[in-house]
């Protein structure tokens, strides 16, 4: 048996959030924060979703991490200020054995088997004009970024411990993260928008566990010198099209308010 001590997440499609002190003037953090705030998921938005709290710190980010931005030639570093939104999060009940009022249980079963995660949030990244969001469209609508992105979520290792028949610790392991991993166009929102699909089989739990597979969604547009990102992550089966797109209609309806 195998006891996996940390498993990466996919979440290569928006990097993970990065305060960097110090960066930009005071003037673009105020404005960068106050259109966020404006444009960002907020609680409220979807009923039956928690959190959401919009984030009050001014990240200078891409939206991907650099290895993966490295990986699909962009060679020079981006003017760029970025707020994500708090996350939407959803656990979904688990399904019911037939003829009892009690959820299916299973020794070799996960708990994301149980209750399926729903989690979703919205970025906002400012850029110095409209051509270099132009710019930033095109890295994030390329086919080499997302062969970059299947490469790193292939790369993506478990490390762990096998287990003795006694149950004593074993040798240090270490195992793919992810199996028959799927990077994918979505139908876009617009003329000025991207769609992406990241899925991957997980089995988080070692081998006594079942595999699930996780679905993380990007979809985005640029609205004049501003890129405006949703990004879901989801188990089991990918967030409903209808939620996307009423969110991304919502996103849209506020940038065009908004626009700085």
């Amino acid at each position: 048996m195998r006891r996996v001590r940390g498993v990466t997440a996919i979440g290569l499609i928006v990097a993970a959030v990065v305060v960097l002190a110090g960066c930009g003037g005071s003037s673009t953090a105020d404005t960068t924060r106050a259109f966020a705030s404006a444009v960002n998921l907020r609680p409220g938005d979807l009923v039956g979703w928690f959190g959401g709290s919009v984030a009050e710190h001014v990240e200078h980010v891409a939206p991907y991490g650099p290895r993966v931005e490295r990986c699909a030639g962009v060679t020079t570093p981006r003017r760029m200020a970025g707020v994500a939104s708090g996350s939407l999060t959803r656990a979904k009940s688990a399904p019911r054995a037939a003829g009892s009022g009690t959820p299916q249980a299973s020794a070799r079963e996960s708990p994301a088997a149980h209750a399926p995660l729903e989690t979703l949030r919205s970025d906002v990244f400012v850029l110095p004009s409209e051509a270099a969001a132009g710019r930033e469209l095109a890295v994030l609508s390329s086919a080499r970024l997302r062969r970059c992105i299947e490469r790193e979520m292939k790369a993506a290792r478990s490390v762990g411990e096998s287990e003795s028949r006694t149950g004593e610790p074993g040798k240090p392991t270490s195992e793919p993260s992810y199996k028959h991993v799927e990077v994918v166009l979505l139908p876009t929102f617009g003329p000025q928008s991207f769609g992406l699909r990241a899925s991957a089989e997980n089995s988080p739990f070692g081998a006594t566990g079942l595999p699930t597979r996780e679905y993380e969604d990007s979809l985005g547009f640029v609205s004049g010198r501003a890129l405006v990102v949703l990004s879901t992550l989801s188990v089991n089966h990918p967030i409903a099209d209808a939620t996307e797109r009423r969110l991304l209609a919502l996103l849209y309806s506020r940038a065009k308010a908004h626009r700085l």
